[in-house]
């Protein structure tokens, strides 16, 4: 009895930590001293990676990080901060599985409060250290916009959006309206778009009740085809924007170059279209892809996860990473239509965000991927 009891004591806690774990995971930084949270997001996926079974469509993108690993390793270019590196985005990947299989994440009241005291306790202590220290347009006028001195403002401004909507999902209206507030100081207006066309898709009952009653394959497919259209049609789109350089010369610009995404940089790559440039590896770091010939300037594409993957990991990665978005929209379509907007929301603010926004994409699409039978969301 006592052992079983003993047994049973560790498993709560083990339990209570590892949802602490994931609270603490979107902490990125406070007044400029950075706490990288998004170690802990990793390190979850690879204990989650052992738990439970593994769901197919997930294996896709760890095919994609073994043959680039295999090829570096061949090359003996296989740094041990590259190494760290692919760890750590096939972590990533584990937390979307971990999320999908635990339904106990985020299913508490008191996990939504110690998420808002981090996030607005991180965004007291940039505008007490910094303050506002950048100006931004918005309806015409300029007005003071927090910057942070870590680049905080993207990573917050997903996690604070998708985070009003599970509060608002489960009807925690009062936390939903203080992380609104929150995400106020930022004034990013890709979070904040994306934020007002998922809301109706989770509040409004009109549109619930529609989605509901329409024909299931029909909504599926429609959904389907719109996403895969969005992934093919912007690489084409990147290559259709300068044209005033041959189409191999704008292929090889997005291969051949580290876009900045404020990561570490490691040493390794192909720098081939198919197999990609490598691990943030590049001639160059930079901050544009092409010369917009309508608007006579760059076009300014460094936030975006798609880039990222097709630049670094090659065309091939890029068709494996959209076919997990797919069927990850595909499963959202089976769930309660609540977790539609969730999941519009992440993938829409992860086109215009970079990748400090991970914990907020991961985190939607593993509650996306549960299913009905599991999503209490």
């Amino acid at each position: 009895m006592l052992k079983r009891r003993l047994a049973i004591r560790l498993k709560s806690t083990e339990n209570f930590l590892v949802r602490l774990l994931v609270i603490l995971s979107h902490w990125k930084s406070i007044g400029g001293l950075t706490i990288y949270g998004h170690l802990l997001m990793p390190l979850l996926g690879v204990i989650g990676l052992f738990r439970g079974r593994i769901t197919p469509i997930l294996l896709l993108p760890f095919i994609a990080i073994f043959i680039n690993a295999m090829g570096f390793l061949l090359r003996h270019e296989l740094n041990a901060e590259s190494l760290a590196r692919l760890v750590q985005l096939t972590g990533c990947v584990g937390f979307c599985h971990f999320i999908a299989q635990d339904k106990s994440i985020l299913s508490q009241r008191w996990e939504y409060v110690l998420l808002f005291l981090i996030t607005a306790t991180a965004l007291l202590g940039e505008l007490f250290v910094v303050g506002p220290d950048q100006f931004r347009n918005v309806l015409g006028r300029s007005v003071p916009r927090l910057s942070g001195t870590q680049e905080g403002v993207n990573f917050l401004a997903a996690t604070v959006g998708f985070l009003s909507l599970l509060c608002v999902a489960r009807r925690y209206y009062i936390l939903a309206f203080l992380f609104v507030l929150c995400g106020v100081p930022t004034l990013s207006r890709g979070g904040l778009l994306a934020f007002l066309f998922a809301l109706p898709f989770v509040i409004a009952p009109q549109i619930r009740w529609n989605i509901k009653h329409l024909n299931p394959s029909l909504v599926r497919k429609t959904f389907t085809y719109a996403t895969v259209s969005v992934l093919l049609l912007y690489p084409v789109a990147l290559l259709a924007m300068d044209l005033n350089h041959s189409l191999v010369e704008r292929i090889d610009d997005l291969s051949t170059h580290r876009f900045n995404f404020h990561i570490a940089y490691a040493k390794i790559g192909s720098a081939h279209p198919l197999a990609g440039v490598g691990y943030f590896q590049g001639v160059e770091s930079v901050e544009f892809v092409v010369d917009d010939s309508l608007a006579f300037r760059k076009f300014n594409e460094a936030h975006s996860i798609y880039l990222q993957v097709w630049s670094e990991f090659g065309i091939v990665s890029y068709l494996l990473f959209s076919c997990m978005i797919t069927y990850s929209c595909r499963r959202s379509l089976a769930t309660r239509s609540k977790d539609l907007g969730c999941l519009i929301f992440a993938l829409i603010s992860f086109m215009f965000l970079n990748g400090l926004s991970a914990w907020a994409f991961w985190l939607a699409i593993g509650i996306a991927i549960r299913g009905p039978e599991h999503n209490d969301t």
